[in-house]
């Protein structure tokens, strides 16, 4: 733990810098039948040949004196080929706007939302009393199969111990107008909990092949976008890589038991699916003579066994509790990844959220999250050479030497990184590609460890070129003059695998700050309402209601908005004593009309078109009106909400990077913007890469008399 490097520090800063960009959780909904949902900035379109044909096409070669440089046009169209990836061959050439399109018309209470909600409820909510127990929302909307709490307990009992202690101490002027800062503080804490976990990982790496070869893993992680992004994220996938990367650590260290201990206890607790990683690894290390089979039929169950008995232990004190959240009453020992197992093998019905063909994780997952990393694998099979290893000393004992000579070369290639790193995952990623239903977050342990894998290559290309040098000094040959010369080239080419991934950082960093229009619909709804200038405005909107209500403010959160950002710690913090004790009354009923939710709700989060239908109708109706009294009831649409991002052309972020420029420019010289951008709304640096239309409206119920004129 003391070797602590400045990229280690970096990592841990960037983790936390995607947190505080993208704050929002995110109901990830499951791909439709059809495979075309996308989640989390996920970039579709018809392929990467396919979209840098259409660059190439539509570039504009034939630029006015006034347009940027030529080689500017020319390198957006070479980078963003690297975010596009292949899903189902095109019908039709693509056209990168339709990139980053979502679903808006599928709901599933699952994993992210499932650990979000379950940390609030832990947090706010006594596990112990029945009363408090029934208000948890798994238990309202539990899933299609239910999830393990040990994730949650995780997360909220340091919470306990660390935050909620401090809050009697604050004055209720100080406290925050919602809970929004414990889900950031929750998320950080995960954070904490990887990062802590790779670095470990790193140091092993480090370890086992070289302190050079660590450091290039912390250059290829930190230039790419999804892992880092990812490591935040509350899916019980972000849990298990946790225990992949110190089981890897382990394995690294040839601490076999502890590894098969780690390996176990993800499996059980967090995603069965892990056994599918466990099982070539294994049946490797038996191979080798690393771990012999009777110890492995005897630690092996007993170490699953023993991850079953604390799922069952803690997950059916909060899942067998009758009937509150549609579960049978009798089910009061509940094991949860046993019955995901048994949901998405023996029924097979994971495929009734969407199918991917056969080598979708190859041809699209892989690319868009490792982009250009695959490029240094092949590297990984060239010799060490001496001083590129720490703790070579015992690798003819404890190591795995398997160099394999070539006659017709002066080469060796040493096949440890291969056995040890790359083939077990490769078996892993076709074993899953046989299940329908993928989607990226299945192969997260895949990642760190093929970034491993390109990162010894990186390392193997770089070190020893001056050795050979010395040791070929005087008995040169043309092939290994040439051989020689090729290395100290290629060495370059782990450069350009991070330029080439750094360049998209902006594009997923864009789309995926753009892609939480729920989250925040949620908030302008709060800054409405408690804001100086505008709440007294926002509640004069239903200052008519009925006298016995008027310090409550009801609002009704659609569907789209339930799905893309809205969570219990989006809520108003009721123990503040904020603005005048006005109480919000939060629902996320389904099946209800548009008429009713206007009769009964003071502010909706709606979908666009049902926004617009509800400003253009006026709702008449005797509920809740005085006796023998009709009612009117007419909406405002308040504030609308952006959302859906697609991918702007080469040209369109070349010209907003133009206008951005412009506007620079008549800042640093004390000019007034109104010339040059008044016409322009407020544009963030997202809209550089972006665009995106109103998806949601805030949406205002004002109640009238029937003798009043409606305007």
């Amino acid at each position: 733990m003391a070797d602590i490097s400045f990229l280690d520090l970096l990592l841990l800063a960037v983790i936390l810098l995607y947190l505080w960009l993208c704050p929002y959780n995110k109901v990830r909904r499951e791909e439709g039948r059809n495979g075309t949902g996308v989640w989390e900035g996920r970039l579709w379109s018809g392929g990467w040949l396919h979209c840098f044909l259409w660059l190439l096409r539509n570039a504009p070669l034939h630029l006015p004196p006034s347009r940027p440089p030529l080689t500017s046009q020319l390198t957006i169209c070479v980078l963003l080929p690297f975010c596009f990836s292949t899903t189902h061959p095109p019908t039709r050439s693509p056209s990168l706007p339709h990139v980053l399109a979502l679903d808006p018309y599928q709901k599933q209470q699952v994993e992210e939302s499932f650990n979000t909600q379950a940390t609030h409820d832990l947090l706010f909510l006594s596990p112990f009393t029945p009363s408090s127990l029934a208000s948890y929302d798994h238990l309202s909307f539990p899933g299609v199969v239910p999830r393990t709490f040990w994730g949650p307990l995780l997360l909220a009992l340091p919470t306990h111990l660390l935050l909620l202690p401090l809050l009697p101490l604050l004055p209720p002027s100080l406290y925050p107008p919602t809970k929004h800062p414990f889900q950031l503080f929750i998320r950080a804490l995960l954070s904490l909990y990887l990062w802590l976990a790779f670095l470990l990982f790193r140091q092993a790496a480090s370890r086992r092949f070289g302190r050079r070869t660590g450091q290039y893993l912390l250059l290829l992680t930190l230039s790419q976008f999804h892992l880092p992004f990812y490591l935040s994220r509350t899916l019980p996938n972000t849990f298990a890589l946790a225990f992949v990367l110190l089981s890897y650590a382990c394995l690294l260290h040839r601490a076999f038991t502890p590894s098969l201990l780690l390996l176990a206890l993800a499996t059980a607790l967090f995603r069965c699916d892990i056994i599918v990683l466990a099982a070539p690894l294994l049946i490797l290390l038996l191979l080798l003579w690393h771990l012999s089979l009777p110890r492995l039929l005897v630690l092996g169950p007993a170490f699953g066994l023993a991850g079953i008995v604390l799922s069952v232990l803690v997950d059916s004190h909060f899942w067998g509790r009758g009937k509150e959240g549609g579960r049978e009453e009798g089910s009061r020992w509940v094991w949860p990844e046993g019955m995901v197992l048994f949901f998405n093998t023996v029924e097979n019905k994971s495929k009734e959220w969407g199918t991917h063909p056969w080598h979708w994780y190859v041809s699209s997952a892989l690319p868009r999250s490792l982009l250009a990393s695959p490029l240094l694998w092949p590297f990984c099979l060239l010799p060490a050479q001496r001083g590129g290893r720490e703790g070579g000393k015992d690798r003819a004992n404890k190591g795995m030497p398997f160099i394999l000579p070539l006659t017709f070369l002066p080469l060796e290639m040493d096949l440890e990184p291969f056995l040890l790193l790359f083939l077990p995952i490769a078996v892993y990623l076709f074993l899953y590609s046989l299940l329908p239903h993928k989607e990226l977050r299945f192969i997260f342990p895949a990642l760190p460890v093929l970034n491993l894998c390109a990162a010894v290559g990186w390392a193997r290309l770089g070190e020893g070129v001056e050795e050979r040098d010395k040791s070929r000094r005087g008995k040169e040959t043309s092939i290994s003059s040439f051989l020689t010369i090729l290395c100290r080239y290629a060495y370059l080419l782990g450069w350009v695998v991070v330029f080439l991934s750094l360049s998209t950082l902006p594009l997923f960093l864009a789309a995926s700050r753009k892609n939480y229009p729920g989250g925040e619909g949620l908030r302008l709804f709060h800054t409405h309402l408690f804001s100086i200038s505008s709440s007294s405005s926002l509640l004069s909107m239903v200052e008519g209601r009925r006298e016995g209500e008027r310090g409550q403010v009801r609002l009704h959160i659609g569907v789209l908005a339930a799905q893309t950002g809205v969570s219990r710690f989006g809520e108003v913090w009721r123990e503040g004593g904020r603005e005048g004790g006005v109480d919000v009354v939060y629902s996320k009923e389904e099946g209800l009309s548009l008429l009713e939710r206007v009769r009964r709700f003071d502010f909706l989060l709606l979908e666009k078109e049902e926004a617009e239908v509800a400003v253009m109708k006026r709702v008449e109706g005797k509920e809740g009106g005085r006796e023998g009294e009709e009612e009117e009831r007419e909406c405002e649409v308040v504030e609308w909400v952006e959302g859906q991002p697609r991918a702007r052309r080469p040209r369109g972020i070349l010209r907003k990077l133009r206008e951005k420029a412009i506007d620079v420019a008549a800042w640093a010289r004390g000019r007034s913007k109104g010339s040059s951008s008044s016409s322009r709304k407020s544009e963030g640096w997202e809209d550089v890469f972006v665009k995106t239309k109103p998806v949601l409206a805030l949406v205002a119920c004002r109640l009238r008399h029937g003798g009043d004129n409606m305007s």
